[in-house]
């Protein structure tokens, strides 16, 4: 699997007071079907610099941890990810 940090918007339209908008190139193997896409999302500014002090690497990493994180806590509770 690989990931790419392709960008990073601390300013303009759509973005949320006191976000960053980060832009993610995401590639990979399930072993059977190849994919890619990519992945925007928008994090509170702090991260960007706090993210040196967690032990993912990059922003990139970060980004992707956090949407695997959020979906996994909420997939087994009573209130699961709304799939539209």
């Amino acid at each position: 699997m690989s990931l790419k940090l392709l960008g990073v918007r601390r300013a303009g339209e759509n973005l949320e007071t006191g976000h960053a908008e980060l832009t993610v190139a995401l590639a990979g193997n399930d072993g059977e079907t190849p994919w890619s896409g990519t992945l925007t999302l928008q994090i509170p500014d702090q991260e960007l610099v706090l993210h040196k002090s967690f032990e993912v690497k990059t922003l990139a990493e970060r980004a992707l941890l956090q949407v695997l994180t959020t979906y996994q806590l909420t997939a087994g509770t009573k209130t699961p990810p709304k799939v539209e």
